[in-house]
């Protein structure tokens, strides 16, 4: 069997949900495919990435004005490149002309948004890795909305679907999360939400620590773990103070071990005004810890969680994110239960399997379509 031969680029810095996805993806490497993970630059899915089973080319940030992809493209005999994240897209640009094989871009985000806290690149560098993204002629999206957003835009060529999976199966919990609790000072008694996201604008931290502080005026047996990190950080620590949550609300930075935290959690939460994924990572790793979600009504997430598994809220108001947090502290003897169901019914509709085939469709339409 001859095997299709796909180059997977992406930002070797990168560390959020489009890695994991990347990195699941890649575990397809078998006797189809021969998968090469490309990096640009060193960082946490580059060190990560060397720990798999798996080839992993170490490109420089000028790897595209240099030619450097055009020249491995041509060497290894490619049958198929995968664009991922902003800077990617801008950077076909530079060598669509020269490559001649067929160039996927992979949508894991709204990409209007994706520089929304950095002015000057918002202004210049979107636009820009917008071009680039409309040059190309496939794209598969991370989600139905997508899907939607790219028609909404104009951006022309066939599209695919690939939601996000996870091996629930093959997941295990250990009591490496009682470490946490002991570090973090969490009491036997204390009701724990955690937040797994970065600090962006769009993930909307502040008016998360908004609503616990009008929640923690009632009760304070509570905490509240933030983990992630980036440019918002020294505003949201600005509002902690500011609120005189610092005893209550632990910031342990950006972590990969996010599994650990929450299992050391009662529930997780997510108040994004914006998220991709259908569904995110984290609410398919919440399940994977069997702990139910407090999360926004956004996009479709509303199919995803249902009373039986967690909470919906409107991310754009805090009294409505305090009362949902309130409830699911009132009725914490339910959150087992609800937490079994929800890995039970991520079990069934999100399974590592699932991805994978749809990805089996995708290649195989893209290589079909390439040689006709």
């Amino acid at each position: 069997m001859i095997k299709i031969k796909i180059l997977i680029l992406i930002s070797g810095n990168d560390s959020g949900g489009a890695a994991t996805y990347i990195l699941n993806l890649c575990g397809l490497n078998n006797k189809e495919y021969e998968i090469t993970l490309g990096c640009i630059g060193k960082g946490y899915l580059y060190e990560e990435a060397k720990k798999l089973p798996l080839k992993v080319e170490l490109f420089t940030t000028k790897s595209f004005i240099n030619k450097e992809i055009v020249k491995y493209s041509s060497d290894y005999s490619i049958d198929i490149i995968n664009f991922n994240g902003a800077k990617l897209f801008f950077s076909y640009l530079f060598v669509r002309k020269n490559l001649k094989t067929c160039c996927v871009a992979t949508v894991h985000s709204d990409y209007r948004y994706d520089f929304i806290n950095n002015k000057l690149k918002l202004m210049f560098f979107t636009p820009l890795s917008i071009l680039g993204l409309k040059k190309f002629e496939q794209y598969i999206c991370v989600s139905r909305d997508m899907k939607s957003l790219l028609e909404e835009q104009g951006v022309k060529g066939k599209k695919y679907i690939a939601n996000n999976g996870i091996d629930i199966k093959n997941i295990s919990i250990n009591d490496k999360y009682k470490n946490i609790k002991e570090f973090y000072g969490l009491k036997k008694m204390d009701f724990v939400f955690v937040c797994i996201a970065r600090f962006h604008p769009i993930k909307n931290h502040i008016k998360l620590i908004e609503a616990f502080g009008l929640l923690k005026k009632e009760y304070t047996d509570i905490k509240l773990i933030c983990v992630g990190d980036g440019d918002l950080r020294e505003s949201i620590e600005k509002k902690i103070q500011e609120l005189s949550l610092q005893e209550f609300i632990v910031l342990p930075g950006f972590q990969n071990n996010t599994l650990e935290f929450l299992a050391a959690s009662n529930i997780s939460i997510l108040t994004s005004l914006n998220e991709a994924g259908d569904p995110p990572l984290v609410i398919l790793e919440s399940a994977a810890a069997k702990k139910p979600v407090i999360c926004s009504n956004i996009g479709r997430l509303n199919e995803i969680i249902s009373n039986e598994y967690g909470y919906l809220v409107n991310p754009e108001d805090a009294t409505d994110i305090y009362l949902k947090m309130k409830e699911a502290y009132i009725s914490r003897k339910l959150l087992p239960e609800k937490g079994s169901g929800f890995y039970e019914f991520i079990e069934n509709r999100f399974s590592i399997e699932g991805f994978y085939d749809k990805y089996r469709e995708i290649f195989s339409d893209l290589v079909r379509n390439r040689r006709k």
